[in-house]
């Protein structure tokens, strides 16, 4: 994708973050791009798990943003 100089975007739920980090790492010369924050999830089996999301999702941002070629469409807050 990037040797045509396409991006990677991605619409997922923050427990596949690391995996998105795994791409990334992998294709270094891919912009990759995660939409709508990292997909943060606070209803259904996380609605009483705030806390222990947040803190998921702040981790694996903090591992995303050290990548060059990663970026963050802001959305859905």
């Amino acid at each position: 994708m990037a040797s045509r100089g396409l991006s990677y975007d991605a619409w997922l739920f923050f427990p596949q973050l690391p995996e998105l980090f795994d791409l990334a790492k992998t294709y270094p010369d891919m912009p990759v791009i995660t939409n709508h924050c990292g997909g943060v999830v606070r209803i259904a089996s996380y609605a009483d798990k705030r806390k222990e999301v947040f803190d998921n999702w702040s981790r694996s941002m903090r591992q995303l943003a050290h990548l060059p070629n990663v970026y963050v469409k802001v959305g859905g807050l």
